[in-house]
């Protein structure tokens, strides 16, 4: 299916080409002028600026072994706007000395960067890439890919962004993006609004800066392992429709609602607590509780069976991990129930000639509410008389007695859980 994928991609691509070339493509555009590979090459080892504007390069640009006997500098200043890329094109190891840009450039063959210095800036913003790897690039000053298209592998590994901008602001990822162990070094790093379609992975990435993934949409696995955020990270608004890794990532500040990673988040003990105190500290108390709730109940779910298990699922069921009241008044509910009906099918509440069974059951739950709230006897005496209170007493003093210690430990957990969630400080 990817190949047939592809397939489908080079022959719209090369549609385009041909209309494009015998100027019939719309009437907004005219022909384009096509020039060849080597005569950029040419311009380049001369140090002529290159400035080219919706133009066809045909053949393979090879700037990889342009001039061996000057370390692979290139001196000119490049501007090739507007135009398509027919071939390859292989700028491997290069080091542009001064600005480059390719906006709204497209690249139908594999555009290849690995190892490339560009010390004065890039320009890639609007352009079109099928398979580009930026490997170990070094990217210096301001660099653009606003609103780029990466159809393909986008492999920036090692990639160094350094003393500028990163801005990926709009970018779409339609294949495997691959960001491990990046270096954002930079003012601002920006992915917001950006669409990954593809699986995406900023393993060991390191943001030092202001990061921002604002309004992003990561519509495969996104997996941020090991990632450090040393500036701010904003992920207010980011949509991710699979797991998000977030193992042993380290952050300062986290700009995020726990609605988008609920579900979603595989992360370890440490990571959970980082985000649990983030939100705190951000005064997302609301999101700080249900983080700490899936935590809990991931912590539940991890352990093997023993006394540690029991206690949290206790723990679970009687105040949601602390952060649950309702749960403490349902369990309430739910006990006063069950020893209701424990009361009842043992007798001593009503004679079974006096009253139907509703009656009876009536009257045994109104007799275990009593003892669940620890009220006074007058409760039931004054309704049903002080020898039918005496009589229950008799027959199940240690139900009795059980029902009220569970009555004043739900009652404690109550006020903390309560105290908790409804006092920030």
């Amino acid at each position: 299916m990817y190949y047939m994928a592809e397939n489908k991609k080079l022959i719209l691509a090369l549609f385009v080409l041909f209309l494009i070339v015998s100027g019939k493509a719309t009437g907004e555009q005219d022909a384009m002028d096509v020039i060849q590979a080597d005569q950029i090459h040419a311009m380049i080892i001369k140090g002529v600026p290159v400035d080219f504007s919706n133009v066809i390069v045909e053949g393979k640009l090879d700037l990889s072994i342009q001039d061996r006997n000057n370390s692979g500098y290139a001196n000119s200043s490049i501007k090739i706007r507007d135009s398509l890329f027919s071939d390859v094109v292989d700028l491997n190891k290069v080091i542009f000395r001064n600005s480059v840009s390719f906006e709204g450039t497209s690249f139908l063959g594999p555009a290849n960067f690995l190892q490339t210095r560009f010390e004065k800036g890039a320009d890639f913003a609007e352009s079109k890439f099928n398979n580009v790897s930026f490997k170990d690039a070094q990217l210096f000053g301001s660099c653009e890919f606003r609103t780029a298209e990466f159809n393909g592998l986008a492999n920036f590994i090692g990639t160094s962004f350094s003393d500028g901008t990163a801005n990926f602001e709009g970018a779409r990822f339609y294949g495997p993006a691959h960001f491990w162990s990046a270096y954002f070094d930079v003012d601002g790093t920006n992915f917001g609004w950006s669409q990954f379609n593809g699986p995406l992975s900023f393993w060991d990435a390191d943001f030092i800066g202001e990061s921002s993934f604002k309004g992003a949409k990561f519509n495969q696995t996104a997996d941020f392992t090991l990632a450090q955020f040393n500036g701010p990270a904003d992920l207010i608004g980011s949509r991710f429709a699979k797991e998000l890794y977030f193992k042993d990532v380290k952050f300062s500040i986290l700009k995020v609602n726990w609605e988008s990673l609920k579900d979603k988040l595989v992360c370890d003990g440490p990571a959970y607590l980082s985000l649990i105190k983030n939100f705190k500290d951000q005064e997302q108390f609301e999101d700080a509780d249900n983080c700490y709730y899936q935590y809990r109940d991931w912590k539940r779910q991890d352990r093997s069976w023993g006394w540690a298990k029991v206690f949290d699922y206790l723990a679970l069921i009687s105040c949601g991990y602390g952060v649950r009241w309702q749960n403490t008044l349902l369990t309430g509910i739910g006990v006063m129930v069950l020893f209701g009906i424990y009361f009842s099918l043992k007798g001593g509440i009503l004679d079974s000639k006096e009253a139907g069974r509703l009656q009876k059951l009536k009257e045994a739950i109104f007799f275990s509410l009593t003892l669940l709230l620890s009220a006074p006897t007058d409760w039931y005496v004054n309704l049903f008389g002080n020898d039918k209170y005496k009589d229950i007493v008799t027959a199940n003093k240690y139900s009795i007695f059980l029902e009220r210690v569970i009555g004043w430990s739900l009652l404690i957990l109550l006020v903390n859980t309560l105290s908790r969630v409804m006092i920030r400080y």
